[in-house]
């Protein structure tokens, strides 16, 4: 899925990507990304860490990471995780 979405000030565009799935203890290392991004959690709970402090991310919940962000996380229990990337264009 592909979307465009405009403003007054930028086109956004939304890269779906697809349900990723994790066991417990997994985890990714501090890292960022030059665009901006969703993660949505399906089932189980992510903790993410970012210089601005933590959070819990249970099912339904979605997180937005602005671009530039450094974090990390790690799966707190079996699950799947949706990432989104979300392209700014005309900023």
């Amino acid at each position: 899925m592909n979307a465009r979405c405009k403003s007054e000030k930028a086109v956004f565009r939304v890269i779906l990507i697809k349900p990723s799935h994790y066991d417990k203890g997994d985890r990714v290392g501090w890292h960022r990304h030059e665009e901006g991004h969703f993660e949505i959690v399906l089932s189980g709970r992510i903790q993410f860490w970012s210089k601005q402090g933590e959070l819990i991310v249970k099912p339904f919940q979605v997180l937005f990471i602005p671009p530039g962000v450094e974090h990390r996380w790690k799966c707190l229990e079996p699950g799947v995780m949706i990432g989104q990337i979300v392209f700014i264009e005309g900023r």
